[in-house]
């Protein structure tokens, strides 16, 4: 499996998370379009296991009968792979027979998974914190590394991103999910400039309505900044970022938390809601919150910031190099096809500039785009300049011709990519300041389709426009 084809929205995935993640996050997740994520061991028994994968496998079957199959999200099973957790050769059967396509393996070595999720052509990534424990998964065989850092939610790390992924990637070029107080598209952009394939966002998914996260820990994320945070090992044993009011609410004193670590017992046999669950875990991203949402209109957001930051990059490096085509598919010169407008009633598709218009539209790589179409009966004008032609020639020549240009953004991806045109410059004014949305869709033989819906008024349906395009050619 192709790493793009977990996260064919945003390079995401919906961290899984003790006590918060579970069937209805994950899948909502996947719906989004990123990965959705659950640690098994919010499961009490193999059991309740077993109810949760099928849970989510038959709920993915159901969403593709919903939206295109290629729009959805992977689903992953995080393992605890730590030597005290007793129930990971069950867990491990489990897998086998519901083959999540992403197993991430936590607090113990990745061997005990990667033969068994293998052998059905699944991937392996490796939840690690430091440069010697990655090492030694990728001698273990993963495919992929989550680098948890500095500033990650529940159990964290302490190693700069920007300075772990470097590390990183002095001895493995595989897949790299990065981890550590993430939580909006800014960072997500600024995480895959580092070097990072994926992101890790956990904290930021708590506080949505299909979370198991209890309201009051909800609310706790939208009350709470970075500065409300504590990091302590005394808790579990591992280095872990608390919030401080659960830690207060608990008699737990926030600023006396140096207590003998406790022995790490990570058994799954063990009921898990009985240790630790009232005590509420949160990342440095948490300022990002400021209210309970749904994953999809979370997801929406990351996915603006991710754009806006995108565009910010490209005007901030002028003498950046082209960029690769397999980002970006619509980049170069396309010349035009045909222009019809379908009202939806039965009538044939009209063509406004009549069935030989021309046309010419340029996506550059520094985010620039122009596009211009004219009636190819277009008369010329009499006199040596526009302003010596008679009034109802400049009229004729205005209502032939169509022009905009400015600034672009890719959104969506597969067969929800949409290209958004920033209009700054325009034949006609009132086009000015407006972004125009198009549907994109390129066929197997090439050719370019830019649709739009547009109300008609005194019209039930909108009328659909559509613009066929080819790729220019010298």
């Amino acid at each position: 499996m192709k790493t793009n084809a977990l996260a064919p929205r945003l390079p995401v995935f919906a961290a899984p998370m003790f006590l918060v993640s579970g069937p209805e996050l994950v899948l909502a997740a996947c719906r989004a379009g990123i990965v959705g994520a659950f640690p098994t061991p919010n499961t009490r028994t193999p059991e309740q296991l077993e109810d949760w994968m099928r849970q989510i496998t038959q709920g993915l079957a159901q969403l593709r009968d919903e939206q295109p199959a290629d729009t959805l999200g992977a689903w992953c099973a995080n393992l605890v792979t730590h030597r005290s957790n007793a129930r990971l050769p069950e867990d491990l059967k489990l897998v086998q027979k519901y083959r999540p396509p992403v197993v991430v393996t936590a607090l113990g070595s990745p061997k005990p998974a990667v033969e068994v999720v293998h052998s059905y052509g699944g991937l392996v990534f490796a939840d690690v914190t430091s440069p010697t424990l990655a090492r030694k998964a990728v001698e273990a065989g993963v495919d992929g590394l989550a680098c948890i850092c500095s500033g990650a939610g529940g159990h964290t790390g302490s190693i700069s991103p920007f300075a772990f992924v470097s590390a990183v990637r002095e001895f493995f070029d595989g897949t790299i999910v990065l981890g550590g107080g993430i939580s909006d598209g800014w960072g997500l952009a600024g995480a895959l400039a580092c070097g990072a394939d994926y992101v890790y966002m956990g904290t930021r998914f708590v506080a949505t309505r299909e979370s198991m996260a209890q309201q009051a820990y909800k609310q706790m994320l939208v009350d709470s900044t970075l500065e409300d945070l504590v990091v302590s090992a005394a808790i579990t044993g591992t280095p872990a970022s608390w919030l401080r009011p659960s830690l207060l609410a608990n008699g737990i004193d926030p600023d006396d938390v140096s207590s003998p670590a406790p022995t790490r017992n990570y058994n799954s046999l063990e009921n898990p809601a009985k240790r630790w669950a009232q005590l509420w875990a949160a990342g440095q991203g948490v300022g990002a919150i400021h209210a309970v949402e749904p994953v999809g209109a979370v997801v929406d957001r990351i996915e603006q910031e991710f754009h806006a930051a995108r565009t910010h990059l490209s005007r901030c490096t002028p003498g950046a190099g082209p960029v690769n085509p397999d980002d970006n598919p619509l980049l170069g010169s396309w010349t035009l096809l045909a222009w019809e407008i379908d009202y939806g009633d039965g009538r044939p598709p009209v063509h406004p500039f009549g069935e030989g218009a021309t046309g010419l539209i340029v996506y550059s790589s520094d985010g620039y785009m122009s596009a211009a179409i004219s009636r190819a009966d277009r008369a010329p004008l009499e006199g040596a300049s526009v302003r010596q032609a008679p009034v109802a020639q400049r009229l004729g020549a205005f209502e032939s011709h169509f022009h905009y240009a400015g600034r672009y953004r890719l959104e969506g991806a597969g067969a929800s990519l949409r290209v958004v045109h920033e209009v700054q410059q325009a034949l006609n004014p009132n086009f000015v300041g407006s972004q125009q949305q198009r549907h994109v869709h390129i066929s197997a033989d090439g050719v370019l389709t830019l649709s739009a819906s547009e109300a008609v008024p005194g019209q039930a349906s909108p009328r659909q426009h559509r613009l066929r395009w080819r790729r220019a050619t010298a």
